[in-house]
């Protein structure tokens, strides 16, 4: 395939928000995770 078309790829794009949001998550995750060991 030829490179442009991968990066229009619906799936590809799709897949790329997923881990965005998974980052996201684990990032809060750490972040409430720290305030609570502070309280």
């Amino acid at each position: 395939w030829p490179q442009e078309d991968f990066s229009d790829n619906p799936i590809t794009e799709v897949l790329s928000q997923k881990v965005t949001e998974t980052e996201s998550l684990t990032e809060c995750d750490i972040i409430m995770h720290v305030d609570s060991k502070q309280q």
